[in-house]
């Protein structure tokens, strides 16, 4: 007698690319855009992608064309009614072009920037050597600013419904900007006050571990064996090996919330290269690239395999995903010499 359940078919395996891939497609490898092609895989792309295909410089629609002949589909993060980040992911049968063309529009309508707190790691990569950290503060600290006077140009608008009291909100708002700037101006003066210390360099020097250690280590456990050759020249109780890699929230932050699988996977991935483990080289420049490449392995671990033409990022992604249990498949894939 046939087995029924023999016969049903299986479920494609996601295949979640870098930008990198898509890259070396497009430069003329047309073998793996068959493969990737094969009815046994689905390559989703996300948010992730749609940016780096935004930054292409005049190549846009090259990228979005090969999404659609790949049959990629949209695989968008699941938020909470508080509009934060859950451990869910949904996939989406979506023409790569029509999730650009509205990922564009969210863009331009969402406040732009992060209040300094971009600017201020770019500092401490070595970036903004004319600049001390008591300006970029400054400049974080004008920017919230600006938003905090949108959302009281917004509360005030007659479109507001009346049975919505804003008066308290609208009230608190002058002592909000208030403590704002002080916390700001005494942030950055200790931040200068000790600004030798504060560079990736000078930290690596004061624990005597730094990329040419790191970048020889092989696994398994990564993250341990990085904790043991810092640990004994931290401060004694100073900090946890959670703490230290982002697996829990700072002890000094209220929020009680446990942190997901993907806040854990962006935290451990960045902790790695900032201490040295395969980190990116010319961070002042490659800063932004850096956290599009922290995003596109969050979004990869929803996944079963994830392809990358970038080696760094591979370890680090593999070294995350082993400590955290994620079953994703890295795979590095070096470009054509």
């Amino acid at each position: 007698m046939t087995d029924n359940k023999a016969l049903e078919p299986k479920a494609p395996m996601l295949v979640y690319l870098d930008h990198s891939i898509l890259n070396q497609i497009l430069k003329g490898r047309p073998r793996l855009r068959d493969v990737l092609s094969a009815k046994n895989l689905q390559v989703v792309f996300s948010d992730a992608n749609l940016n780096e295909i935004s930054n292409s410089e005049g190549r846009g629609q090259d990228f979005l064309s090969l999404l659609g002949v790949l049959g990629a589909q949209y695989l968008r993060l699941v938020h909470d009614d508080q509009f934060r980040s859950t451990d869910r992911a949904v996939i989406e049968a979506i023409d790569p072009t029509a999730a650009y063309n509205a990922y564009l529009t969210n863009q331009r309508e969402s406040p732009s920037g992060d209040g300094g707190i971009s600017n201020l790691l770019k500092k401490v990569y070595g970036g903004y050597p004319n600049k001390t950290f008591g300006e970029i503060v400054q400049s974080g600290q004008e920017e919230i600013t600006g938003w905090l006077d949108t959302l009281a140009r917004e509360l005030s608008s007659s479109s507001i419904p009346s049975e919505i009291d804003t008066s308290a909100l609208l009230q608190a708002l002058p002592q909000m900007k208030q403590q704002l700037a002080a916390v700001s101006t005494e942030l950055g003066q200790k931040l200068d006050a000790d600004a030798p210390r504060n560079q990736v360099k000078a930290i690596d020097s004061e624990l005597g571990v730094g990329p040419k250690d790191l970048n020889n280590l092989k696994g398994p456990d990564i993250l341990g064996q990085i904790w043991s050759r810092i640990e004994e020249k931290l401060p004694e109780g100073a900090v946890t090996f959670d703490e230290f890699f982002g697996l829990v929230r700072p002890r000094w932050v209220a929020d009680s919330r446990p942190m997901t699988k993907l806040e854990q996977i962006n935290s451990v991935y960045h902790q790695l290269n900032f201490r040295g483990y395969c980190r990116d080289e010319n961070m002042p420049q490659r800063f932004d690239a850096h956290f599009r490449d922290l995003t596109h392995v969050g979004m990869a671990s929803f996944c079963s395999l994830f392809l990358s033409g970038d080696e760094r990022q591979v370890r680090k992604a593999q070294a995350v995903y082993e400590h955290l249990g994620v079953g994703t498949c890295v795979h590095h894939i070096p470009p054509p010499r």
